[in-house]
């Protein structure tokens, strides 16, 4: 037999019996987005007001309804959606509640470009802390006299104007049946009108934030008055570039209008139901989510004629 054979037919063999290093779950290359959006429909329509659907690029089917004041313009990778307002409530982007998106551990990724501090947005009178909203999934009831009863949030990322203002955070809050929040400490300024990489993981036992691929906060998940905090699942809608208006205490809920927006661009926002290690965020930050997951071009032609009772239906 040929030597260059049997040499190629050695080293295969031996190759065969390596065994991998271990890695961590949050490690693993086949960890994928459970939702994605990457903004790309707006090609050819930049400065061009938003409107219509975003679709979600994982194929999970969290296609995103386009609501209030939005423009198209350039984006950290291809098009991204700026946030505005109409003085009477925020634009932001809003997707159906699945019970997949209620979460007990976490990832959420995004590049935002946030050009100030707006400062506190009180639309409606409630006890909840002034913010610039990036991502946010909750309950926020009011009663009758307008101050906020209860605040269930499963997670968000926001921008602070109070404590730390300009700075980024995230976290989750449960006030009923118990007050039990957990957010991140002081990070960084973000409101520079620089893209700026925000990442927020919560592996069931240590909340991080993430600025530009640094971790700048980590806090333990520990007994607060005898109660470990944990995340509480709500039926809410995801909002992407707003706060969700406060709901009634009782009757019905009609989740439209948005308070608190991040008052800038936003793009490539990505969730994951595990707490991402620093490295692969890292590696996410670099390539992009396309580049990272090979998400292919999208044909903005038939997504922006979707209406949202066909969403709402599927």
């Amino acid at each position: 037999m040929n030597i260059f054979i049997l040499v190629s037919l050695f080293v295969f063999l031996a190759s065969c019996l390596v065994i991998p290093p271990f890695s961590h779950a949050q490690d693993d290359l086949e960890v994928t987005p459970i939702a994605a959006w990457l903004f790309d429909e707006g090609f050819g329509k930049l400065n061009q007001v938003a409107a219509g659907v975003v679709e979600d690029r994982t194929g999970n089917g969290h296609d995103g309804r386009i609501v209030g004041d939005v423009k198209w313009r350039r984006g950290r990778f291809g098009m991204a959606l700026e946030f505005l307002s109409d003085d009477e409530d925020w634009g932001h982007v809003q997707v159906p509640h699945h019970d997949d998106l209620s979460l007990q551990s976490f990832t959420i990724t995004a590049w935002i470009k946030v050009a100030k501090l707006i400062g506190p947005q009180k639309k409606v009178k409630t006890d909840a802390e002034p913010a610039q909203m990036i991502v946010d999934k909750e309950v926020l009831l009011i009663a009758p006299n307008k101050v906020a009863a209860v605040k269930n949030r499963n997670y968000s990322m926001w921008i602070r104007a109070d404590g730390s203002p300009g700075s980024f955070a995230c976290g989750f809050w449960n006030a009923f049946p118990e007050k039990n929040p957990l957010e991140t400490e002081r990070t960084k300024k973000v409101t520079d009108d620089e893209w700026h990489f925000v990442a927020c993981a919560f592996d069931g036992n240590t909340l991080s934030a993430f600025v530009d691929g640094n971790e700048l906060s980590k806090i333990e998940n520990k007994k607060i008055q005898g109660i470990t905090p944990k995340l509480h699942k709500v039926k809410a809608p995801l909002y992407i570039g707003a706060q969700q208006q406060p709901q009634p205490l009782v009757g019905e809920h009609v989740f439209e209008k948005g308070i608190q927006g991040v008052g800038g661009v936003v793009d490539e926002v990505a969730l994951y139901n595990v707490g991402l290690a620093p490295e692969t965020l890292k590696s996410i930050m670099e390539l992009g989510l396309a580049g990272k997951y090979g998400y292919r071009p999208v044909d903005p032609r038939g997504k922006l004629a979707t209406t949202w009772a066909q969403l709402k239906a599927e």
